[in-house]
């Protein structure tokens, strides 16, 4: 059986202007991993590296690699994070996310990543989709998800009783009164979770101020990144349809909610109360008496949900430099400490 070798995430960003006097950033994501039979993984691709290739890059990463770092931070324009791992899966280096360019070992590195024809554009080998058909039926298929969901919210609409409300549930529906079951997620299954993702990235980005679009491709390249790498990822379901997920890790018997989200349209319904239960009933399996929760600080709602739960305890705060270039227009108070956010 082989084993994970090594990973590399490439993060593309795009400054363009949404109107005339404002301007957004899209954000394009791909994510490698190489085993130690030489295969590398792209999203839903797979290929062998050529044996010369293979060669060269395990000779980069045995040496130069283990210094190396990234050139400074990737504000605008791509940047790479590297990761190597020992056969057990521990960490021997990484790169923080960053440029490559100036880095020899780094820059070529990524060549080689980059090298395997099947998922180029041009020249698609026998039996690989082509990329810009694969896109369309992605998208395709994400847009059919979304209708799925809009069209049983509008049988349920009908005929109910009582005012509905904005989010388009009667004002008097009683939470967890829909037929919610909670699926673990399988590989087969990350298409349709994807536009669910990309929503939440959507909604992160807003809260530091960008405007984009969902980016179905890298979602569901991350759906399959955490899937693949073990990490327990369960969607909330009504009939066919998935209207919230969760994605745990898990370190040390110590469970992390990587991601929690629902639908706009199924909130306030019971259905991320059912999903965070399944994560604490995780924990308990483990002898733990808590999750642990990453929370942007000005998203009132999760924050107000964790409270409900019983989660008042600020456990860490994370603090980093500014970036070259950004702008911050909030201030958070920890105690007398001002931090801009």
């Amino acid at each position: 059986m082989s084993r994970l070798l090594f990973t590399a995430r490439c993060v593309d960003w795009t400054c363009h202007p949404l109107f005339e006097d404002e301007a957004g950033d899209s954000i394009g994501e791909s994510r490698y991993r190489v085993y130690d039979d030489g295969t590398v993984e792209q999203g839903v691709w797979s290929e062998p590296l050529k044996p010369e290739a293979f060669e060269r890059l395990l000779e980069l990463l045995n040496g130069d690699f283990r210094s190396a770092s990234t050139h400074h931070d990737a504000l605008d324009g791509e940047g790479w994070a590297m990761t190597l791992y020992d056969g057990d899966g521990g960490i021997l280096h990484e790169t923080e996310l960053g440029y490559v360019y100036g880095v020899p070992v780094l820059e070529e590195i990524a060549a080689i990543l980059r090298a395997p024809k099947s998922w180029e554009t041009p020249g698609v080998p026998d039996g690989f989709p082509d990329p810009d058909e694969l896109m369309r039926q992605v998208l395709q298929d994400c847009a059919l998800e979304q209708k799925k969901r809009k069209e049983a919210e509008r049988k349920r609409n009908r005929g109910a009783p009582g005012i509905v409300s904005p989010d388009g549930f009667p004002a008097d529906a009683q939470a967890g009164s829909l037929p919610v079951e909670i699926l673990r997620i399988a590989e087969k299954d990350a298409r349709s979770v994807a536009s669910l993702l990309a929503d939440f990235r959507r909604t992160l980005n807003s809260y530091k101020g960008i405007l984009s679009g969902p980016d179905i491709l890298s979602a569901e390249e991350e759906v399959l990144h955490f899937i693949r790498s073990g990490y327990p990822v369960y969607a909330a379901t009504v009939g066919d349809l998935h209207v919230g997920y969760i994605v745990c890790r898990i370190e040390d018997s110590v469970l992390w909610v990587e991601h929690i989200y629902v639908s706009p349209a199924y909130r306030r319904r019971g259905v991320a109360t059912l999903l965070f239960e399944k994560a604490e009933g995780i924990a308990r399996s483990l002898g733990e008496d808590t999750v642990y929760n990453y929370v942007h600080p000005n998203n009132d709602g999760m924050i107000g949900f964790l409270r409900s739960k019983g989660y008042t305890v600020l456990n860490l705060i994370e603090i980093r430099k500014p970036y070259k270039g950004e702008k911050l227009n909030t201030t958070v108070r920890v105690n007398d400490h001002p931090f801009d956010y």
